[in-house]
């Protein structure tokens, strides 16, 4: 006969997935140092999506953007014009407290909506900025493999800062079985 406590473990331990951390060095020239973003973390815990990126020297602005790139189902999607690998198919948008999906016609035209309802928690600890926001309502493919690429921008927006990652390398990222809010 199996003890409560085993239950109760068990249920801690399929209530959380976490990847391992992406890391990437800082950049050797083009990027002040200070904003070069140097690791990446996705988990899910209780049902809440948790991004954290690092950089250096902890510069974040309001513009730090995280896309999810849902494959080649999502059509049509953005692709991102940093010149940097960011997938194809990047259907959602982390800005802020808000997050979008991607509502346009063309892959080159900036255009998204905002999900109703879904906000995010967005903190900034010394080097890391954590988002934290309910993962259902984000209609990730259940127990399906997700994209992430992130990109940190000046105060005004006009010039890329960095990107995680900055190479030919994926911010992969295995999505525990739930089930997705309906559309």
């Amino acid at each position: 006969m199996m003890k409560p406590t085993f239950f109760l473990l068990f249920a801690l331990l399929c209530s959380s997935v976490s990847a391992q951390p992406f890391t990437q060095p800082a950049p050797a020239v083009g990027v002040p140092s200070e904003a070069a973003l140097t690791s990446a973390k996705t988990s899910v815990s209780n049902g809440i999506l948790t991004i954290e990126l690092k950089a250096k020297g902890g510069e974040f602005t309001a513009w730090t953007h995280v896309f999810i790139d849902l494959g080649a189902s999502a059509k049509p999607s953005y692709i991102h014009s940093s010149g940097n690998p960011a997938g194809t198919s990047l259907e959602l948008l982390f800005e802020g407290a808000q997050v979008y999906r991607f509502s346009g016609e063309s892959p080159s035209v900036w255009s998204w909506t905002p999900l109703p309802g879904v906000t995010v928690e967005r903190t900034i600890s010394g080097d890391t900025l954590t988002l934290k926001t309910p993962l259902a309502p984000l209609r990730l493919p259940s127990g399906g493999t997700v994209k992430f690429f992130a990109s940190t921008y000046t105060g005004d927006y006009a010039d890329t800062l960095d990107t995680i990652p900055r190479d030919t390398r994926s911010w992969n990222f295995t999505v525990p079985k739930h089930n997705p809010a309906t559309p």
